[in-house]
């Protein structure tokens, strides 16, 4: 990226117009469900999964939810209101085919990685996707530091720097594409331009501080086998009464292997997907009175590790775990 200018923090935030949404209004319902996709590379087909089973047999809420996208987590973010919309019950199976079928053998160069990206948007994203999706999607980007006078966090909230800038409306399609490129941008060497400022994506925690906590919050990641439970120390806000559903079919080693040689693993691809879909079907907290839904015993806890964070999410039953 070509040398920019360095701006105050508050300008940045109006070039890009990064505002929380508002979920929350006089005379307007909120959504009943918040559904959060966190980044997780190629095993974002965990996600879609679960983005495909809710297509299949949730339609009818999903104009009743809203949802959050950070890293890769963006594409069923957006995918979704966009396939509900326009009646696409075959945009999300698409969508994982084209990242199975094109993932490199090994981890890509940038110039290589970025064709893949774009490409890929410009082939699933419609004409009028931007107006599909605002109002009804937020996507987390994170600012190029390169890009800001001072220290990064010199205006910027506590939240905004872990959880970075939500984006909830785009001009244009094109507009949409590039902060979707720029929210998958894994590298700070390696910024999307948008409106003069670099994007870049920002941290893989959850969203729902951002929203409203009256409204039931549900996340979903493809990468939950974290080896350290620090790890999910971090990510303490996911584990509260919502409700989440974590990539637990694989151990830790596997999820890590996957994501470094996606393309020599493609099989695996396919089987987190699988895997997503299934667990969406078992889980049972989609249409919880949403005046009702604090259940905190039911959720997965920080002191958890990959093998026992399949049994808290599902409610496996504590007897039969002990045996």
């Amino acid at each position: 990226m070509s040398k920019k200018r360095r701006m105050d923090i508050k300008e940045i935030l109006e070039r890009i117009a990064s505002a929380p949404p508002k979920l929350i209004e006089v005379g307007r319902a909120p959504p009943r469900l918040v559904l959060s996709f966190g980044g997780a590379g190629a095993l974002v087909t965990y996600s879609l999964g679960v983005a495909q089973f809710l297509l299949e047999d949730k339609k009818e809420h999903l104009n009743q939810w809203y949802f959050l996208g950070s890293g890769t987590g963006v594409l069923p973010a957006v995918a979704l209101p966009i396939a509900v919309q326009n009646k696409s019950p075959d945009l999300i199976r698409q969508i994982m085919e084209y990242i199975v079928d094109n993932a490199p053998p090994h981890l890509m160069n940038e110039d290589t990685r970025r064709a893949f990206v774009f490409n890929g948007l410009t082939k699933f994203l419609p004409k009028d996707a931007h107006v599909t999706v605002s109002g009804r999607a937020c996507l987390s980007v994170m600012v190029d530091p390169e890009c800001v006078v001072g220290r990064v966090g010199g205006e910027l909230s506590k939240n905004q720097i872990l959880y970075g800038l939500p984006m909830t409306s785009w001009p244009s399609v094109e507009a949409l594409a590039q902060v979707m490129a720029g929210a998958m941008s894994p590298y700070r060497t390696h910024p999307v331009d948008y409106n003069g400022v670099g994007l870049i994506r920002s941290s893989r925690y959850s969203l729902s501080t951002e929203v409203d906590q009256h409204i039931r919050h549900v996340y979903v990641h493809g990468f939950g086998g974290s080896m350290r439970k620090s790890n999910h120390s971090r990510h303490a806000i996911l584990f509260g009464r919502h409700g989440t559903l974590l990539n637990t079919s694989q151990s830790p080693w596997l999820q890590y292997l996957t994501l470094a040689l996606p393309g020599r693993r493609k099989n695996a691809l396919r089987f987190a997907y699988d895997a997503g879909y299934n667990d969406a079907r078992r889980f049972d907290r989609w249409e919880e009175d949403p005046y009702q839904f604090a259940k905190g015993d039911r959720s997965a806890g920080d002191d958890e590790d990959w093998r026992t964070l399949r049994q808290k999410i599902f409610n496996t039953d504590a007897k039969n775990q002990q045996q």
